[in-house]
């Protein structure tokens, strides 16, 4: 995946989903559990991150990685759909 690069690609590992943004990777959900399977996603997502962190290595030596950037909170916007609440109880 060619990390920062737009805010559409989604790579999953295993359970984990690596989600790309200009200004961020967002990792979610997963497990690593202590079997041979477990090895063969650990080493993906090491994988994973190791193209991450050479992007960002890349980039401060180029001059282009900022010290810190400031994230935007989600923000909610309600039922869009204007569907029905269910009840809770």
């Amino acid at each position: 995946m060619n990390y920062f690069a737009n805010e559409s690609d989604v790579q999953r590992v295993g359970d984990f989903e690596l989600q790309n943004r200009v200004d961020r990777i967002q990792i979610g959900g997963g497990t690593i559990t202590r079997d041979e399977a477990g090895l063969v996603v650990a080493r993906a997502l090491l994988a994973h991150l190791n193209q991450i962190e050479r992007r960002l290595v890349e980039d401060r030596d180029a001059g282009k990685l900022p010290k810190a950037i400031s994230q935007k909170q989600d923000v909610d916007v309600g039922n869009v759909f204007n569907m029905p609440t269910p009840p809770r109880g």
